[in-house]
This record gives C-alpha cells, structure tokens and sequence, in this order.
C-alpha cells in the first residue's frame, strides 16, 4: 500500500513521494473495510490540523508499520506541520520495493491495487 503512494528517488533530480501517518491510517482502515487487510480496528484519538477528532484505527496495522520500519523495509521521517505539531512520513525503501515484487503474490497485489481505484480510475 505504502509502494502505491510513495516513491524514492533513484536519481538526483527525480522527485521523491512520501505518505503521511494520517492518510495511511485511512487507508488502512478502507482495507480492513473491503476485507483487504485482516486487522481489528477501535476508535482512537488523533489530531487533524488543531482539532482532535475520534478515527477508527487498526492497532495492529500501525504495529505491523512500525516492524517494516524497523526491518528497514519502509523509511519513516518525522514532519512539523504549520501549527508545530510532529507527524510521521512513510516511504517504501529500495528493498522493500523489491521483496514486494518478489513475493508478493499476484491476487493480494490486485486487491491493493484495486483498494487504491475509485471507480477503475
């Protein structure tokens, strides 16, 4: 899912792509929804710009995140917005993007791709 919408640049003038925290969240949570992803999710409290809002958050998929950062999979950078708060950044890295495309199986690829689609587009 981070592959689809973050980029790392292989030269110097290209352009990288990175997703943030909240965005990914919401994703991961229409995942779950479309029987995409196999996690639980609850309400948690998170912070959108100033206001602090209740979004239903998969525990385990933020857990499974912090692994692929940890396994140097997916690099993660830390952001201070406008209003100075602190937010995450993700970004698949050179060697997650090819175990993805080693071992990914062909079926889960599609259904990520088809998460990513609204409407075919």
């Amino acid at each position: 899912l981070i592959s689809k919408y973050s980029h790392c640049a292989q030269t110097v003038r290209e352009k990288e792509r990175w997703i943030r925290k909240l965005p990914l969240l919401v994703l991961m949570y229409e995942g779950i929804v479309q029987k995409v992803f196999e996690y639980d999710y609850a309400p948690a409290s998170e912070v959108v710009e100033t206001t602090r809002v209740y979004l239903n958050v998969t525990q385990e998929g933020k857990d499974d995140l912090d692994d692929l950062v940890e396994g140097k999979l997916v690099k993660g950078l830390r952001l201070s917005t406008k209003e100075h708060q602190s937010v995450t950044a993700y970004q698949i890295s050179p060697s997650g993007l090819q175990l993805i495309s080693k071992r990914l199986p062909d079926e889960e690829r599609q259904m990520v791709d088809d998460l990513c689609l609204v409407d075919g587009k």
